[in-house]
């Protein structure tokens, strides 16, 4: 009911925060639930916070992610295992357990419950009779309803109150949907583990080839970036119709996905190999470099997001990529010291890469990114660059409280201008909307701005 109530004025506010974490005591505290599952139900509650602190969509969305995540993990790990020390397909086959428990829970639950209703022997026979009674007495008691109705306008306001049929409708449907999630979230608790991953069948020649090509290709794109420095690069970049600016700002979304796929490329070579190939000393130092020049990319795809935030300016998008992509660089330097042998006797390193993602996340709910977002653009205002103030106002409640503040240190008095005019005094959130921090703080300050 509150999850219902709470998402009805958006994911941002105190009554999803209420739901979110009475779902985790839900969970937390099933009989039988191990420490890590535990551990892992209480972290949800972390972003779960965070939901009522901040109304920016970009965080909304990766907190809400970020309590589901940890939700299925503390299911798919509560009975035994750890979360820092098993595969990516391990784990997967974990989640997917977990979900079928809760969805063949369901229907076990479905017959007792209606088994209580149900007996072969008198008690069967006397709710029949009690439900023979109560068809006859209905068309008695609505007679009876309507002259009371008709003789009383209180009597009458409290049976028939104005309601929207259809909201309520929907309330019920919604209420019914998450009470089935969370009774599937109980019911997921505990379960037997899941068998080990299959082995490759790869020997050492076979995986170090596939390695040698893709640290031949990364090797040769970092050898192009030095030879972009120099004449002989300008001259390619020339004949390619693209100005120096044109360049250094373009492909950064293609980099950024080329590093995706070599930690694919890399996950692949890696479930291909037979057992000991990957401690083969070759096969090891191939695995190492191949990440190691993989994070080349990253930093170059950073280099060219600063030179197009330089040009144009910063967006929420732009830093949420900027974000994601020092979380590749990351996970690419993690890989590599998992090839080389760091704790090679345990499965940690999807466990880390979660954990560098989810540190990232409560970082970014720290800092306040719409907060930045608008500092960054106006301080590049007092430098003469543009500033699009239809986009600055258009944020969320987050970034207001900044707006305001900056508002009068900015010299150009168009921009000036155009700012507070696109801020405008709009009506503050009511309802379940309204229970959001940073929603009552924004509120506050257009209350005073506008008054």
């Amino acid at each position: 009911m509150a999850l219902d109530l709470g998402l009805r004025g958006g994911a941002a506010n105190a009554a999803v925060t209420i739901g979110i974490l009475l779902a985790v005591g839900v969970v937390a505290t099933r009989p039988g639930l191990s420490r890590t599952g535990t551990v892992l139900a209480l972290a949800a509650t972390v972003p779960a916070v965070f939901l009522s602190v901040w109304a920016s969509p970009w965080l909304a969305t990766a907190n809400v992610a970020a309590v589901l995540g940890l939700g299925l993990a503390a299911l798919a790990w509560s009975s035994t295992g750890s979360v820092l020390d098993t595969t990516v397909s391990h784990g997967v086959v974990r989640v997917v357990l977990a979900v079928v428990r809760g969805l063949g829970g369901l229907v076990p639950l479905a017959g007792a419950l209606s088994g209580r209703w149900r007996s072969p022997t008198g008690p069967d026979r006397s709710g029949r009779r009690t439900g023979l009674a109560v068809l006859l007495a209905l068309p008695l008691l609505a007679v009876l309803v309507g002259l009371l109705a008709s003789a009383d306008a209180v009597f009458d306001g409290l049976l028939v109150p104005d309601v929207d049929l259809r909201r309520g409708l929907g309330h019920v449907v919604l209420a019914v949907g998450l009470a089935s999630m969370l009774a599937m979230a109980g019911l997921a608790v505990g379960g037997d583990p899941v068998d080990g991953d299959r082995n490759g069948t790869f020997g050492a020649t076979d995986v170090a080839v596939v390695l040698g090509l893709a640290a031949a290709v990364l090797g040769l794109f970092v050898a192009s970036q030095a030879v972009a420095l120099t004449g002989a690069g300008q001259r390619l970049v020339q004949e390619a119709g693209l100005t120096p600016a044109e360049y250094a700002r373009s492909g950064f979304f293609q980099l950024c996905w080329a590093a995706v796929v070599v930690v694919g490329y890399l996950a692949l070579a890696r479930r291909l190999a037979a057992p000991g190939v990957m401690q083969q000393p070759v096969v090891r130092r191939l695995a190492a470099v191949v990440p190691l020049l993989a994070v080349v990319l990253v930093a170059v795809s950073l280099r060219r997001m600063a030179l197009y935030d330089q040009a144009f300016g910063l967006t929420m998008l732009r830093l949420t990529v900027v974000v994601a992509a020092t979380w590749i660089g990351i996970v690419l330097l993690l890989v590599a010291a998992r090839n080389l042998g760091v704790a090679a006797d345990r499965d940690w390193l999807p466990g880390a890469a979660v954990l560098a993602g989810l540190a990232l996340l409560v970082a970014a709910n720290l800092v306040n990114p719409e907060a930045i977002v608008v500092r960054h653009n106006v301080a590049r205002a007092t430098t003469g660059a543009t500033v699009d103030a239809d986009y600055l106002a258009g944020l969320s409640s987050d970034a207001v409280p900044s707006i305001e503040r900056l508002i009068a240190g900015i010299d150009d008095s168009e921009v000036r201008e155009d700012l507070a005019r696109e801020l405008g005094c709009p009506s503050p959130r009511t309802g379940v909307a309204a229970l959001n921090l940073s929603a009552r703080r924004a509120a506050g300050v257009l209350a005073a701005r506008c008054s």
